[in-house]
């Protein structure tokens, strides 16, 4: 008996296959048996990553661009909205101050076997 079936992994753009089965008899009317299995799997994956460091607190002068842009943001600080869609002072707030994103590929293959008496 086995088994067979393919899983599609959409971010790797793959699609993996898994088997597996069993095989058993007997032997010496039977008093004796024999057992053999296998699994056979191969898998890919990919991992995306976001990372954040660096976190500081928002100013209320942007030292990049001229006093009347402020918090960081290459914008008049009027524009700079809040979560309630008004003008923020974002004191107190802290920002990423560096990112990195990253992404893996990864691939495994795993074979497997069993044999009983």
């Amino acid at each position: 008996m086995g088994t067979a079936k393919a899983k599609y992994q959409d971010l790797a753009g793959e699609v993996d296959p898994e088997f597996s089965g069993i095989i058993s008899n007997t032997y010496a009317d039977d008093t004796i048996g024999v057992l053999a299995g296998f699994s056979y799997k191969d898998t890919n994956s990919r991992i995306d990553t976001y990372k954040t460091s660096n976190w500081n607190e928002y100013s209320k002068y942007n030292k990049t661009f001229s006093d009347k842009n402020g918090y960081g943001f290459p914008m008049p600080k009027e524009q700079v909205l809040g979560e309630d869609g008004q003008p923020t002072t974002l004191e107190g707030s802290l920002g990423p101050g560096r990112t990195r994103m990253a992404l893996g590929n990864e691939q495994r293959k795993r074979l497997g076997g069993k044999l009983s008496i």
